[in-house]
């Protein structure tokens, strides 16, 4: 592993080592999961992620064309 990354590196600070170390389960609506408050909530943030990407992708595709005029 490099040595800039650690298993803090990412936004939940160890939140995730620390539960498989510690072999506890997750729960919604707490820790890295307080955004989280049921199963179907993570449908619905993946469904605003690729709505996010179809946006960014015609974006790109009006500003490529707009610069090759």
């Amino acid at each position: 592993m490099p040595s800039d990354l650690s298993p803090t590196t990412c936004y939940s600070w160890g939140q995730a080592s620390t539960l498989v170390i510690e072999r506890r389960r997750p729960r919604l609506g707490e820790g890295m999961f307080r955004y989280y408050l049921d199963p179907e909530d993570f449908v619905r943030k993946q469904r605003v992620c690729e709505q996010a990407l179809e946006i960014a992708a015609a974006t790109l595709s009006r500003i490529t064309t707009h610069a090759k005029v």
